[in-house]
């Protein structure tokens, strides 16, 4: 045939007018079919009003060759509510194709269980053979992470905050700091197969003594699809911005993609939300991006690939983002980029060995790696610091006063290339001044009333007072 099939919303009405209802959900199971499976003859749009409703779900099977059927959301071009799908405890979702059409977003909620033992909440798992996010169409988990609460955010990479101005929250990278000191939240979770959610920035106060909570993390998304995910519109996990006075900004969340073939000319994200505020909150910092393609046309870079820290008082770090192709990449690459804001620091989380074909620091990206006591040793193929990008290694030390069972940062590269404006660094990572004489073998005197210079390659500088 080629009539309609409708569940669509009603609308709000008024001279102020009641919200759209959203749409309703169709189910089809066919043997045979000539009724185009198109936005104009399948329709679950929602209804207009205020705001307009989400569109419904277009569910259908055919009984001789999807086993798991095919999800359709289509909707009107006006902005509207999302199509909300839940996860579950360890559990995932599976269908043979998704397709989500133009000004369509479905959004994916990741289970959280709402207790602070962050370990046992799960992101959500889709499983598909193909995946089609059409030009101006949407697949997100914006949001979705650790909430904003009346203290310091929610999630291991939680930002600070209370009284009276709130940090960003980290997760890819560290979060911002916030205009009254307040400190950003650490980062945390795998480069290689990020699967945890992103945190919150920090609560703040505004001048009516009222607290607003900080922005949300971004949830976490895991694809595994056997055919070809096409993007032409947006994939994200984005951290929501600070809500109101003086708040911190959510960091990223997690996107880990499987699939054979990636196309498309969309974008896939995880960037941090802003801090607000007259005196502003740090922004959040990027998530983490994991994606592993047997071959792709999307192109792989920054303005496609995005994790970058939100702005306010400080920008949030930027995520990482990790890829590998299967055939003839067996250690993939990883970029770093924070969009030209120079702050925060990606990080790639201390106790491990990290071993990439390559590492592309670009526009901002900062990138922090951190010796532990095992010596852990770095390998990069090809290591690119570009314009404004730096590396910070920080070596080991265990604090005490036996300075022979400290560790020099160790890194292992073929090709190193350092651009014009780009550094390597360690500066200030050595043994630290205290309130007396300077720690370790050079230590210079001090203590009451001047202090004299540390020594190592030469003698450090005598006092006014004649501390040596």
């Amino acid at each position: 045939g080629s009539g309609v099939i409708q569940s669509n919303g009603g609308i709000g009405s008024g001279d102020y007018p009641g919200g759209g209802g959203a749409g309703g959900r169709i189910a089809l199971y066919y043997d045979t079919n000539t009724l185009p499976f198109d936005a104009t003859h399948l329709q679950t749009y929602g209804g207009s009003g205020y705001q307009y409703g989400g569109p419904g779900t277009i569910f259908s099977r055919k009984m001789s060759e999807d086993a798991n059927g095919v999800l359709r959301i289509f909707n009107q071009p006006n902005p509207s509510q999302p199509t909300p799908l839940y996860g579950v405890a360890g559990g995932s979702v599976t269908f043979d194709q998704v397709i989500v059409g133009n000004n369509a977003t479905l959004l994916l909620v990741p289970y959280n269980n709402g207790n602070t033992n962050y370990t046992d909440d799960s992101t959500f798992v889709l499983n598909a053979n193909n995946i089609l996010i059409d030009s101006g169409g949407k697949i997100i988990s914006d949001g979705q992470g650790y909430v904003g609460t009346g203290g310091d955010g929610a999630g291991v990479g939680g930002g600070k905050g209370g009284y009276w101005v709130g940090a960003g929250g980290g997760y890819g990278g560290l979060g911002g700091n916030a205009f009254d000191g307040h400190v950003g939240g650490v980062a945390y979770g795998s480069v290689t197969e990020p699967n945890v959610l992103g945190s919150a920035g920090g609560a703040g106060v505004n001048g009516s003594n009222t607290y607003y909570a900080g922005g949300n993390g971004g949830g976490a998304i895991r694809f595994v699809i056997s055919g070809t995910l096409t993007i032409n519109g947006t994939l994200s996990a984005n951290g929501s911005n600070g809500t109101a006075g003086r708040t911190g900004g959510g960091s990223g969340g997690s996107i880990w993609v499987t699939t054979n073939v990636l196309a498309g000319s969309g974008v896939i994200q995880s960037n941090g939300g802003i801090g607000s505020g007259d005196y502003p909150g740090g922004g959040g910092s990027g998530g983490r991006v994991a994606v592993y393609y047997t071959t792709s046309t999307m192109p792989l870079d920054a303005a496609q690939l995005q994790t970058f820290g939100g702005s306010g008082q400080q920008y949030g770090g930027a995520g990482t983002v990790f890829l590998q192709q299967s055939s003839g990449d067996l250690r993939g690459t990883l970029l770093v980029d924070n969009n030209t804001h120079i702050d925060q620091y990606a990080v790639l989380p201390a106790g491990q060995a990290y071993n990439f074909s390559s590492v592309i620091l670009s526009r901002g990206g900062n990138l922090r790696l951190t010796e532990t006591q095992s010596g852990d040793v770095f390998t990069f193929d090809g290591l690119t610091i570009g314009a404004d990008g730096t590396l910070l290694l920080i070596p080991y030390s265990d604090g005490d006063t036996n300075y022979t069972n400290d560790l020099p940062f160790k890194l292992n590269a073929t090709t190193v290339t350092i651009d014009s404006g780009g550094r390597i660094i360690s500066d200030g990572q050595g043994y630290v001044g205290t309130s007396g004489d300077g720690t370790g073998t050079g230590g210079g005197k001090g203590g009451y009333w001047v202090g004299a210079g540390g020594g190592y390659g030469g003698l450090g500088g005598n006092a006014y007072d004649g501390h040596s």
